[in-house]
């Protein structure tokens, strides 16, 4: 349900809608406390009505609030009224990336009611001036200033275990002063599910901790009826077996072994006993990963691992790179 201008949550007052997206409605809104604009995220209804899922959004909304660097939009709260669920965040000005690079429809948008004639005149001025800017290439020099302030942004999150998934250019804005902020930051995610060889377990990557984790979970057979959206497929109890970051697990083929990535491009590896309760030993590192890896998989004996990397020419040359590690168990054992 799309909020009209005047409504009101918690003590933000909506001016105007800014856009729009799988996560809900984005909307300018004025916090009548502090006498500033700021960007209000309302989540979609049908994800604030489910409480296992707010609880997550939650918890990871409270993570990427800590990250304080000038060139990440900042979040500055949770905000709710009644059934609306809000996430407050800074309000950053300007064109996006994409609008820079594309010329998204002359550059210009609607300016919002509620400001003052002094504002909207600067406001005016302010997009005059970037219309001509719009959808030209960016020179070289501009260019790298940009992309330095984005990777200092990723950087940054990266060192806090933080991964944004979800960069484009349509997320990074480009400020009339051309300072660089990164924006949207995703919130909570579950991807990559596997299956263990029995059919039993489920491993799993996973951010609702706020940092990229393995998860592993059982899988009640008796409870699926072939659907993918059986409700009962998925029960009660999990296990973290990273400790410290990690995501694209892989099973060994007998299912007492279970591979996975870490952060910094390591291939790791778990003992786990499937037998009963789930049991899991101290990750070890087994090698690092080429740079660049975009896939990896492991042999059905369980004693090669193969990753691809993208090509490095174009067109018809193009062929990508494999790598196959085929000794990956002595390295365990040095």
């Amino acid at each position: 349900m799309s909020l009209t201008t005047g409504t009101k949550i918690g003590s933000y007052e909506i001016l105007a809608v800014l856009g729009a997206g799988g996560m809900g409605e984005v909307y300018r809104a004025r916090d009548t406390k502090l006498g500033r604009d700021v960007a209000l995220k309302v989540l979609p209804e049908a994800f604030a009505r489910d409480a296992e899922r707010m609880a997550r959004f939650q918890r990871e909304a409270k993570v990427l609030a800590s990250l304080n660097h000038p060139n990440v939009a900042a979040i500055y709260g949770f905000e709710h009224s009644g059934s609306t669920h809000g996430l407050v965040m800074e309000l950053v000005e300007g064109p996006t990336l994409a609008e820079r690079i594309g010329g998204a429809a002359t550059g210009t948008s609607p300016t919002p009611a509620g400001l003052s004639d002094k504002t909207r005149r600067d406001a005016s001025t302010a997009k005059g001036d970037r219309r001509a800017e719009l959808g030209r290439a960016i020179p070289v020099d501009e260019a790298v200033k940009i992309a330095k302030q984005i990777c200092e942004a990723l950087e940054y999150a990266h060192e806090r275990g933080i991964v944004h998934r979800d960069l484009k250019p349509a997320n990074v804005k480009v400020t009339n002063d051309d300072a660089v902020k990164v924006l949207d930051f995703g919130l909570f995610n579950e991807s990559y599910g596997r299956f263990s060889p029995d059919g039993r377990w489920i491993a799993y990557t996973s951010e609702e901790s706020g940092k990229r984790q393995v998860y592993v979970q059982p899988f009640d057979a008796s409870a699926a009826s072939g659907s993918p959206s059986a409700g009962g497929a998925r029960i009660t109890g999990k296990w973290m077996v990273s400790n410290d970051g990690g995501g694209t697990p892989l099973w060994e083929r007998d299912g007492k072994q279970l591979f996975y990535l870490f952060l910094d491009g390591d291939a790791m590896a778990v003992d786990v006993n499937t037998n009963g309760i789930f049991q899991a030993g101290v990750p070890k590192p087994l090698f690092k990963l080429p740079s660049g890896v975009l896939f990896w998989d492991i042999s059905p004996d369980g004693k090669r691992f193969l990753m691809v990397a993208p090509p490095s020419a174009t067109g018809a040359a193009a062929q990508p790179k494999f790598t196959v590690v085929v000794n990956w168990e002595s390295a365990l054992n040095k």
